[in-house]
């Protein structure tokens, strides 16, 4: 912290106090945070409220100004938001009334270089890369190249997505995953039917919401018309020497983007995933199960494998993320991708003795060479899913 500080001209007599300051507060603000196992109950900390109940809630904040600084510029009292950090915020402002504002004016312009250090000349990685070593235990960083490459995907993934499926997809391959997918989830609603703790009227519905999941696969149709590729980026304008204004220019464009679909219908047929990735993801907020062109090659899938070693891997995958529409989190939406409580309270019940014995099972694990034990409770939406997958194709 306090090297980069100095790069970009920090005093060096008060730079080590200041940030000294920084990180304290950081601390502070870690300690008034939800902790991380009690955030990952989406349901338990979704507040639906008026701007003017906020206002009420956290007076202390001038949220119209702040919702019109970063938004539109359209928000009024009467406009509707979500959140799900209302203690955090009630604690927050405890903590804003104790703290000079030149401590959280330096906070904040921390932040902000923090989220930028990485795309900085290599001079700013080096104690990048200390920091990290030292907080995350990453022993060292991947070559700048593919840095570079990663980035370029995550921002302009369906650009580099198209060239990827024109000369490395084969489209048959979207037929027999289809197919495969329709033969899992048969599988998934028999295995339904087995099921001894949930009642008749959930297990109705769960067959319902396993029946309308949208599935994605590959890309989307657009990626073959150039016209309507070049659409998705509207009018920015990149500059090969200029990378950082680059990153500037597309994250502007993608805030741009975001607040434009305010007090819009949702879109939910929009496909939002990058096709060059090497990952496949259940959305609980639109039902969709999506299967990118970047997976539907080997070792996961190929049209010379054999029906085994194809259902071994992508048909595994394929069980994995069904099973995450009805796992801890995808069990809290319905159908349509709405927060709803769906499931009656005994089945609900019944669900959390199921989740406790994955939860126990996996925390006994302890990782060799750092000695450290897995939080059952963390993983327990990933493990229900890799059980649920392996069960559907075997």
């Amino acid at each position: 912290m306090f090297q980069i500080s100095i790069l970009l001209g920090a005093n060096e007599t008060t730079a080590s106090e200041t940030m000294g300051q920084v990180l304290e507060f950081e601390k502070v603000l870690a300690n008034i945070s939800i902790d991380e196992v009690e955030r990952y109950d989406t349901g338990q900390w979704y507040t639906k409220l008026t701007v003017s109940d906020l206002i009420s809630a956290v007076p202390e904040y001038d949220w119209i100004t702040y919702l019109n600084t970063i938004g539109p510029g359209t928000f009024t009292e009467k406009d509707q938001v979500v959140c799900y950090a209302m203690p955090y915020l009630r604690a927050l402002r405890e903590v804003l009334r104790k703290t000079d504002l030149r401590l959280v004016y330096n906070y904040l312009m921390w932040r902000v270089v923090m989220d930028l250090v990485p795309f900085l000349p290599p001079p700013y990685q080096v104690p990048r890369a200390q920091f990290r070593r030292v907080l995350l235990g990453v022993l060292a960083d991947r070559n700048r190249w593919s840095q570079c490459v990663e980035w370029t995907n995550k921002k302009m993934g369906m650009a580099v997505g198209s060239l990827f499926v024109k000369n490395h997809f084969n489209h048959e391959s979207k037929i027999v995953a289809l197919e495969m997918i329709h033969g899992i989830r048969e599988s998934f609603n028999e295995l339904l039917m087995e099921n001894h703790w949930m009642d008749d009227a959930t297990r109705r519905v769960a067959k319902d919401k396993a029946d309308s999941m949208n599935e994605r696969i590959g890309y989307p149709d657009y990626l073959e018309n150039a016209t309507e590729l070049a659409m998705e980026y509207g009018n920015i304008s990149l500059s090969p020497h200029k990378f950082l204004e680059n990153i500037f220019v597309i994250l502007n464009m993608e805030a741009d983007k975001n607040f434009a679909k305010l007090g819009k219908a949702v879109n939910k047929n929009r496909w939002s995933t990058a096709p060059a990735v090497v990952n496949a993801f259940y959305s609980p907020n639109k039902n969709d199960i999506v299967f990118p062109a970047g997976i539907l090659q080997p070792l996961f899938y190929s049209r010379h494998f054999p029906k085994s070693l194809n259902y071994g891997g992508i048909g595994v995958v394929i069980g994995h993320e069904i099973t995450h529409g009805f796992d801890d989190k995808g069990r809290q939406f319905d159908k349509h991708g709405n927060l709803k409580q769906w499931w009656n309270n005994v089945t609900i019940e019944k669900f959390r003795g199921q989740a406790q014995c994955i939860i126990d099972q996996y925390s006994e694990y302890k990782l060799p060479g750092i000695d450290l034990q897995i939080n059952g409770r963390m993983t327990q939406g990933e493990n229900i899913a890799d059980n649920g997958g392996l069960k559907q194709v075997r």
